[in-house]
């Protein structure tokens, strides 16, 4: 079974021990996963790992733009409708031909649409029916990246990325022992 492409996908740059399944993964301490999760959404690593899909946009020790360019091209034509994708840094925005986060606006919102199987900047005339879904622009998660130290610039995401987290959906009802409240249990 795939990766559920309701739950928002954040996309970093590289990662440098090349396994792709590590990306931005809350490990080890000070790597830009771990401030991501713990330092900047305050998430348990567990509940992080639940409510993100994680993609680097290159593989290897060495950022390329023209891998991270194909990359975000795919992105972009296979997104689904509703989909939010969290773009982690300014390599990566630019990757997406999108302005990268600022003092101003440390966290940027851009409703985009695309056409299956073609990316926004190659459309002429006029669009077909289009999915829609959301991208957003933080900076990059790294202890290097100086617009975290601003003020407001972590609480501002924080708040933004809450608002666009899908809740958590339990299909079951709780049994007995999940109703009675913690001191009644045994």
């Amino acid at each position: 079974m795939g990766a559920d492409t309701r739950l928002p996908l954040l996309i970093g740059e590289h990662n440098p021990y090349g396994d792709p399944g590590f990306a931005l993964y809350p490990s080890p301490r000070g790597c830009a996963g771990w401030r991501l999760c713990h330092t900047i959404l305050q998430m348990d690593p567990d509940d992080y790992c639940d409510r993100f899909r994680r993609m680097n946009l290159c593989h290897g020790a060495k950022w390329s733009m023209k891998e991270a360019r194909s990359r975000a091209l795919d992105v972009v034509v296979d997104a689904r409708d509703g989909e939010t994708i969290i773009l982690c840094g300014a390599k990566v925005a630019r990757a997406f031909r999108l302005e990268p986060a600022t003092a101003d606006t440390p966290c940027r919102v851009r409703p985009m649409a695309s056409v299956p199987g073609v990316p926004p900047w190659d459309l002429l005339g006029p669009r077909p029916p289009a999915r829609r879904y959301t991208v957003v622009v933080l900076p990059h998660p790294s202890g290097l990246c100086r617009l975290w130290h601003k003020p407001g610039v972590t609480d501002t995401v924080r708040r933004t990325l809450s608002d666009l987290l899908p809740t958590a959906h339990h299909d079951a009802e709780p049994d007995d022992d999940d109703a009675a409240p913690p001191e009644n249990r045994e």
